[in-house]
């Protein structure tokens, strides 16, 4: 095995890493344009740089310090450590955020994943039709487009999402401010949480935990399942509260529907549109 080492002040462009080699970057170096072969590593150490890597199927990098524009291909893997930067990365292969570590402006494409870890960050990340995120830790300003997926896990947070694709909160996880566009969906599951969703004409959500102060717009339609619970939210869309589910304090706009079926239960709500009861509303 062969390490190569970027010391400080030093400079290296076009190296190829293959073969159980390595690249190694230390504090004050500067590599470009790396290539990160099969079998090959690369190391950026906390004050290093690798701007314009290409890590291959096979090859690895970790990142202490900063990696700007790397594409990580099919079968290629980044792993961002703590107190390390990944800015601009095109992702077909796999990028781990873990706690400390940040990531911002990727885009994961068809085949690629993201995984933020606990006490990791990603800003900007835009996920394209067949690229995944999960987040365990916090996510603001994505954008998941058309067959893209993002899922919040326990612990993680979702911040001001536009979903074309699909976001899924599960238990204890948090979405807010998110903004599901024509054609996206959110599922929020059992233990999941909600907050300041709003969906457009065309877009729709299946609720089974809670979801807080959304708006749903005209075209817009909201189902809340068993064990679900809507709070204070407007409706201008439709609204359906199936068996087991709790609407409250909701607000049916002019040109809005709320449908109670039976079993499901509405509480306070302010109806300015038009609401369908079969089973209970009470305090209207």
């Amino acid at each position: 095995m062969t390490t190569t080492i970027v010391s400080s002040g030093i400079i290296s462009s076009g190296l190829a890493i293959t073969n159980k080699n390595a690249l190694s970057v230390l504090a004050g170096g500067f590599a470009s344009a790396a290539i990160i072969g099969s079998g090959g590593t690369e190391s950026i150490a906390a004050a290093g740089e690798s701007v314009g890597a290409t890590v291959l199927a096979g090859g690895s990098a970790t990142i202490l310090g900063i990696d700007s524009a790397a594409t990580i291909s099919s079968g290629g893997k980044e792993l961002v450590s703590s107190g390390g930067t990944a800015i601009g990365a095109a992702v077909l292969g796999s990028l781990t955020v873990l706690a400390n570590g940040a990531a911002s402006l990727t885009t994961v494409s068809g085949g690629g994943a993201e995984i933020v870890s606990s006490g990791g960050t990603a800003t900007g990340t835009m996920i394209l039709g067949g690229g995944l995120a999960t987040i365990l830790g916090t996510d603001s300003r994505a954008v998941v487009s058309s067959g893209g997926k993002e899922t919040v896990s326990s612990g993680g947070k979702a911040i001001g999402a536009t979903v074309l694709g699909s976001l899924t909160v599960v238990a204890n996880g948090t979405a807010s401010l998110t903004t599901v566009s024509s054609g996206g969906g959110a599922i929020v599951s059992s233990g999941g949480t909600a907050i300041g969703t709003t969906l457009a004409g065309g877009a729709s959500a299946a609720i089974l935990g809670t979801d807080s102060a959304g708006t749903i717009s005209g075209g817009g339609a909201e189902t809340v399942s068993a064990g679900g619970k809507i709070i204070a939210g407007t409706v201008l869309g439709s609204l359906t509260v199936s068996s087991g589910a709790t609407a409250s304090t909701t607000i049916i706009g002019s040109g809005g529907t709320e449908t109670v079926s039976s079993g499901g239960i509405a509480v306070s709500g302010t109806i300015l549109g038009s609401a369908t009861i079969l089973g209970t509303d009470s305090a209207v």
